[in-house]
């Protein structure tokens, strides 16, 4: 978790909800592993990489599938999002400012009883 948080401006507006700083979100992160303990990602297609201010300021844009599991409430979901990163270069270490998604398709489900008894 730590390597993930170490990737985030000490300020970043996450998800829309507003600038949060580092332990803000490192919650979130611990939260949403506690959600979703099984979770998988891929990007689909190509990463759009667009400089904002020479050197400084960048625009990545790339799509993601998804599937999260939670045995302990008997859900899953699986989808698409479009996903939109702002990031600055600080002191050589590009850091997030901002991370947006906007979700592209999505389904939920319950888990089975026999997959549940399978982990």
């Amino acid at each position: 978790m730590e390597r993930a948080v170490s990737f985030y401006a000490p300020t970043a507006d996450i998800l829309d909800e507003g600038p949060k700083n580092l332990d803000q979100i490192r919650q979130e992160i611990v939260n949403h592993n506690e959600r979703w303990p099984l979770r998988q990602n891929s990007i689909v297609g190509g990463i759009q990489v667009q400089e904002q201010v020479r050197d400084e300021s960048y625009t990545i844009r790339f799509d993601q599938s998804f599937y999260a599991e939670s045995a302990a409430r008997r859900e899953w979901s699986r989808g698409k999002v479009a996903v939109t990163l702002e990031a600055r270069i600080q002191g050589g270490v590009p850091e997030i400012t901002s991370l947006k998604q906007r979700t592209l398709e999505r389904q939920k489900g319950v888990l089975s009883a026999a997959s549940t008894n399978r982990r």
